[in-house]
């Protein structure tokens, strides 16, 4: 299986955990995806990269422009 550009073969992680069923439902409606596992992954995915891009907006500011002639 793959989401995007990664693949999760080789390394997975089975668990279990309680999720509001709307919840999940209207993420699977939403997005389009096939299973739980899928929606799952995509939202820790999107959680991360929210992350990244929160930090990246916290530079904004801290490092000189560099200006053209």
């Amino acid at each position: 299986m793959s989401i995007g550009d990664t693949k999760f073969k080789d390394k997975t992680m089975e668990t279990q955990i309680i999720i509001d069923e709307k919840l999940m439902q209207d993420a699977l409606e939403a997005t389009g995806l096939k299973n739980q596992q899928e929606a799952v992954e995509l939202g820790l995915k999107t959680l991360i990269r929210l992350h990244k891009q929160e930090a990246i907006k916290e530079l904004k500011g801290k490092f000189p422009s560099i200006k053209k002639d």
